[in-house]
């Protein structure tokens, strides 16, 4: 049964969010937050950046329709 075609196709999911980091919410290092160390080489910083998957009810967005049109600024 699993050699089956319908049993046999491969899924692959995916889920898009777009964040708006503007949002006084996202809490993350920022340039302005190095560079105003002067003993701090800004470009020698890495970090990664863990968010949640909800900050508020409109952020993020979620779906690749919306995210797009978020960025493009098609529906205000």
């Amino acid at each position: 049964m699993a050699n089956e075609a319908p049993f046999a196709t491969n899924f692959s999911l995916t889920f898009v969010r777009g964040y708006d980091m503007a949002d006084s919410a996202v809490e993350v290092l920022r340039r302005d937050d190095i560079i105003a160390h002067q003993h701090v080489d800004a470009q020698s910083v890495t970090f990664c950046v863990e968010l949640p998957t909800t900050i508020n009810s409109v952020n993020p967005i979620v779906g690749a329709r919306r995210v797009v049109e978020a960025i493009l600024r098609l529906h205000s």
